[in-house]
């Protein structure tokens, strides 16, 4: 019964509608095009509520951010990062000392091209100093508050690189794998396992626009995404998904060339040139002492040259210098 009612109720009330849009309909307007008009001005509006809700959003999380910061002792440190900030005379080191920095910046503009971005990173800097030093204990508002930041930091860095940022903005992509590092691993396992599938979507974006865009041009940005995807990889919780997505773009390349070898498709230039760009982060995040699943690695990198080593040497051979730094660098016999 409730049920007939429902749909009732749904058909009166677009039978009320569309009268209400004839009755309103002006002269010069044909009754399509009025009605057009009404759900364009409807779209807009509502484009309009939703931004105003997101930046009521990012408001209450600053404020909640300045408020832990305030009750923790924090907030000395965020006006002191502020205060160097301003003073573009020497360098800044934005990372706080319990974390030991190794990343400056030499102008004031560097932070302000993202100054959201900059709110957040200051914010999760001074969590993981306090955490570090013990100074902070875990609380269920201070984890949320944390937690929200760190999914924003992802979509902030996602603006920047649809928007086509310019390279101050895109330093603070690397500042950001620093605050994932150390804050992710603080977090319970199901946020974890959120952050890593949102990182994951991230860093697809990224490779994907790198393989598609002429690599003559903007040669300094590729190298800031590319080494923001290798200090991702020397995250231990980040490490196996970012082998994974840069393994898949090889394997994917492979089968690509073997259908240019059979002859099915042409080769694209640019194409094969901007592979190097997934080469040059996989040797990069392979070198160093951390620990993965080398064979698996190894097996993965072997399938890729199948039918392909003798029509394609120099893919063979960059495959092959992989593996070298693996047996090297790591002692695999």
């Amino acid at each position: 019964m409730d049920e007939s009612l429902d749909k009732e109720f749904v058909q009166r009330a677009r039978i009320a509608t569309a009268i209400a849009c004839i009755a309103t309909r002006p002269d010069h307007l044909t009754t399509r095009e009025h009605v057009e008009q009404l759900c364009r001005k409807y779209q807009e509006s509502q484009l309009c509520l939703k931004e105003k809700y997101e930046d009521a959003q990012l408001e209450i999380l600053q404020l909640e951010q300045k408020l832990i910061m305030t009750h923790n002792g924090g907030i000395s440190s965020l006006t002191k990062m502020d205060m160097k900030v301003a003073d573009s005379s020497g360098p800044v080191n934005c990372v706080s000392s319990a974390l030991n920095p190794t990343h400056c910046f030499n102008q004031a503009t560097d932070f302000m091209a993202s100054p959201i971005l900059w709110e957040h990173v200051k914010f999760l800097h001074c969590i993981c100093s306090l955490k570090t030093a013990e100074l902070l204990t875990s609380t269920h508002e201070t984890d949320k508050v944390t937690m929200e930041t760190l999914r924003h930091t992802v979509t902030c860095v996602k603006n920047c690189i649809l928007s086509d940022s310019s390279l101050p903005c895109l330093k603070y992509i690397s500042e950001c794998a620093d605050c994932w590092k150390h804050a992710i691993p603080m977090m319970d396992l199901n946020f974890q396992k959120e952050m890593v599938s949102r990182i994951r979507e991230l860093c697809n974006q990224i490779i994907t626009v790198q393989l598609s865009t002429d690599a003559s041009k903007n040669h300094e940005k590729r190298k800031q995404y590319k080494d923001f995807i290798v200090k991702l990889a020397y995250c231990d919780i980040l490490r196996e998904t970012i082998h994974d997505i840069l393994l898949c773009k090889l394997e994917d390349f492979a089968r690509y060339l073997r259908k240019v070898s059979g002859k099915e498709i042409l080769l694209d230039p640019l194409y094969f040139q901007n592979i190097y760009y997934i080469f040059k982060a996989l040797e990069q995040s392979f070198l160093g002492d951390q620990k993965f699943s080398h064979c698996d690695i190894l097996h993965r990198l072997d399938d890729c040259l199948l039918h392909i080593t003798k029509p394609f040497p120099l893919f063979a051979h960059a495959v092959w210098h992989l593996q070298s730094i693996l047996y090297t660098y790591h002692g695999i016999r």
